[in-house]
Parts: C-alpha cells; structure tokens; sequence
C-alpha cells in the first residue's frame, strides 16, 4: 500500500493505492492523524487505487473514522474502487461513511 497526502480544492486528501489490510493500519492511522491536525474540519480519502479491503483495513477505516469525530472532524470517503465498495456493502458499513463520487463532489459538498 501506498499513501499520498496532499490539499485538492481546500480539503485534505488521503490518496491510497493498493491493498488497505492489517499491514497497512499503523500507517494509514499515522497518515489520518497527521492530516487532522493539518485538515481542519474535514478528510477525505481517495480509494479509487484500493485493490483490496479486508477485515483489517475495515479495521483501519473505522479508527480513522473515530479519531476523526473524537477530532472534531469528518472523514469522508471518495471515488470507491470496486473492491472498496464491495467489501463496504458486504460489511454493512456503507451507511456509516459519507461518499462521494469524485473529489470534486467531495470539494462542492457542503457538511453540517
């Protein structure tokens, strides 16, 4: 797996490419921690490059999704790959994320 972190359009973007599994935890939450203190309000993660999300990246997903509302943020989910979303709807945790299609969407989307 890799991690890119960086600004689109005024929100903090997580890039992720490759598989998202228990491996790769300690290092998406590191990158997700450190973006919350950078983000302000908001992270989203771009998962269009996952190719595959197992009960650990769940895992994974789901701290990060806690640090970011005990943060005082949201951590939205963007441009699911295939194997992202399958493994979301399978899991039941779909509803839990915002998503959005694309970063744009992510961009123009007004929160709370």
């Amino acid at each position: 797996m890799t991690i890119h972190a960086g600004e689109y359009k005024g929100l903090m973007v997580i890039e992720i490419s490759g598989p998202l599994t228990q491996v790769s935890y300690n290092s998406l939450l590191a990158e997700v921690n450190a973006a919350l203190l950078n983000a302000g309000d908001r992270v989203v993660m771009a998962l269009d490059k996952v190719t595959l999300l197992d009960s650990g990246g769940l895992r994974a997903l789901m701290k990060a999704y806690k640090s970011a509302r005990d943060a005082g943020a949201s951590l939205e989910l963007a441009q699911l790959s295939e194997a992202a979303d399958e493994t979301l709807a399978l899991s039941g945790l779909r509803p839990v994320f915002i998503i959005h299609d694309s970063l744009d969407a992510a961009a123009s989307a007004k929160l709370r």
